[in-house]
């Protein structure tokens, strides 16, 4: 082993020529650079008689090339670095490894070729291509064709594209055409979202996306499917919240939305439209829908169609167990002519879809059927409606003080929603 200095510069190695201008090091090669130690099999360096930026102006490095700073590792097979420039570049065999710090976290890096530019003996610029992949912070992972770093004052901005796939939290993976890491506030950015949400098993589709702390937002064409609810489809501004044990918790819409689920049964498919949003209690399997004035929340499935100021599905052991709709409340049943329909007005209406029972319920005033196809009429405080599962018949029961006639501002109520003639 040869120690030796140059220009102030330490270097090692087993093998030594030097011409006064380069010097060749072959076997064991270590060198004190500014960036850090280096070692490698060999190494080329260009003496600068300016010292404009250290001894060297040029240094070419092969053969299990480590570089190592306190808070910069890169580990490859070649490396060329201008030091007049303060870049480098470096050349896996086939993969390089390198190593930073972020905002005190850990930045890992895996690529074929990477450029990197230091000032001020901190990484101001990384450009990585070929296989690229990416940990930071253990919770984040990515992979794409190409990376790059920059740095903005004191904030790293990492970009993957086009086509990477992000990993979070080791179980979210989703895929989209970019992905922006923000070190700053610690935000995941990725451009047209697709993918699957685990603790939740949530599939997502979206034109933007951005991950913060427990908050994940989806903005632009979004799509989100609920396992064993439904779908979720909005032009607006939705929002996933997870709690400390990383299950997801709510999700909240701010904005008009469909939401929709389609099964072999039709009888428990449904469609709905809500005008002003949506929040659902993830935890509790429950999602409450929203509206605006004179624009109410509307259901339709094979059973008619209902409307509502809200309307609110609670589900159980993975199956819709109860509707309810309340605040100027409107039904139209279809009978079994397909054609002709019952009508009705209430305050609150639940259904039990297990029982196949209808509650229409009244703050303090009355509730009221209309039959077209049988000429049935009820007006009571409350009424209970059956419907035979076999037949298709329902049976009309009303509770208190019951009415078999109604009034002509009853049917005005009814013909506020509903076009139809009373015989």
């Amino acid at each position: 082993m040869i120690a030796f200095l140059i220009a102030s510069a330490l270097l090692t190695s087993d093998h030594f020529h030097y011409d006064g201008n380069k010097a060749h090091l072959e076997g064991h090669v270590s060198l004190d650079h500014p960036w850090g130690k280096i070692l490698s099999d060999k190494a080329d360096l260009e003496y600068d008689p300016k010292k404009q930026k250290g001894p060297f102006s040029q240094i070419e490095l092969q053969g299990n090339v480590d570089l190592k700073k306190e808070t910069l590792s890169i580990k490859c097979d070649r490396a060329s670095l201008n030091c007049l420039k303060s870049e480098g570049v470096f050349w896996g065999a086939p993969i390089l490894k390198a190593f930073y710090i972020i905002k005190e976290k850990p930045f890992y890096l895996e690529s074929k070729e990477a450029w990197v530019k230091v000032v001020n003996n901190e990484l101001n610029e990384l450009i990585a291509s070929g296989d690229v992949k990416i940990e930071w912070d253990k919770r984040i992972k990515a992979s794409g064709p190409y990376l790059y770093v920059t740095r903005v004052d004191t904030q790293y901005i990492i970009e993957l594209k086009p086509d990477p796939i992000v990993v979070l939290d080791d179980v979210h993976e989703i895929k989209g055409t970019q992905v922006k890491l923000k070190s700053q506030d610690e935000a995941v950015e990725v451009e047209k979202p697709r993918g699957k949400l685990k603790q939740g098993e949530i599939e997502i589709e979206a034109d933007h996306m951005v991950w913060a702390g427990s908050i994940l937002t989806l903005k632009g064409n979004v799509k989100i499917r609920l396992k064993d609810q439904g779908t979720l489809m909005t032009d607006s501004t939705l929002r996933l919240k997870r709690g400390s044990d990383l299950v997801w918790e709510t999700v909240e819409v701010d904005g008009p939305l469909s939401f929709s689920k389609v099964e072999s049964d039709k009888e428990k498919s449904f469609n709905l439209i809500a005008s002003k949003g949506a929040f659902g209690n993830l935890r509790n399997h429950e999602i409450t829908f929203y509206s605006q004035p004179g624009k109410p929340v509307h259901l339709i499935d094979a059973l008619g169609e209902a409307y509502g100021d809200t309307l609110t599905l609670y589900y159980k052991e993975k199956a819709l167990d109860k509707v309810v709709l309340q605040g100027d409340v409107y039904l139209s049943h279809i009978l079994n002519s397909e054609v002709e329909r019952s009508y009705a007005r209430a305050d609150q209406v639940s259904y039990d879809p297990k029982i196949y029972e209808t509650i229409l319920e009244s703050k303090d005033g009355r509730v009221f059927i209309f039959d077209k196809v049988n000429q049935v009429e009820v007006s009571a405080p409350r009424i209970r409606l059956i419907r035979d599962p076999v037949t298709k018949k329902e049976s009309i029961k009303g509770e208190g003080d019951v009415r078999f006639e109604l009034l002509q501002n009853e049917f005005l109520e009814l013909k506020k929603r509903f076009k139809f003639e009373e015989s």
